[in-house]
């Protein structure tokens, strides 16, 4: 073989990886197979759908792969992702991402009962952290959000939420 016929192999084993790439993420948008056929045409991948079929097929293959990874590694990864968005959103005062990040954040980490050094409530769980900060600043400018030692995490965010959604800033 060649120099030029092993170049144009490469070139298209990575023309058909960034076809199945591109078809995994149209796969993870839930298209249908008609939606993948009728973009795959318009951006000139192939006109048959038997071959098509074989770059689903690849990608369905690389999704599985992907999601075959091991859980404890996966739920770091979404942790980091998650606070690195919540610091986006504080940095911006976005303060409803920032509820509802940290709604994500206690799901993903089946956070049930939080303190966040607030009057009420026992000063253990978070001194210091982002949060705490938060539900100190919604309570400045929002007025006290009277949780107990009951009050979960959940309830506190519901409270915060409401009191920001009916603020004429947001």
């Amino acid at each position: 073989m060649n120099d030029k016929a092993k170049k144009d192999k490469k070139e298209k084993k990575l023309n058909s990886a960034q076809k199945a790439a591109r078809i995994a993420d149209l796969i993870l948008i839930g298209c249908t197979r008609q939606e993948i056929y009728d973009v795959c045409k318009s951006e000139n991948f192939h006109k048959s759908k038997n071959k098509i079929d074989v770059i689903i097929e690849q990608a369905r293959h690389d999704i599985l792969t992907a999601a075959d990874s091991d859980p404890v590694y996966s739920q770091g990864e979404s942790l980091l992702r998650l606070k690195d968005l919540y610091k986006k959103a504080w940095a911006i005062q976005d303060f409803r991402t920032c509820l509802s990040v940290q709604k994500e954040l206690n799901r993903i980490t089946q956070v049930g009962y939080l303190s966040f050094g607030l009057p009420g409530m026992t000063d253990d769980a978070l001194p210091g952290s982002d949060a705490a900060e938060f539900f100190r600043i919604v309570e400045q400018k929002f007025g006290h959000l009277a949780p107990t030692p009951e009050t979960t995490t959940l309830d506190l965010i519901q409270i915060a939420a409401r009191r920001i959604s009916k603020s004429p800033n947001f």
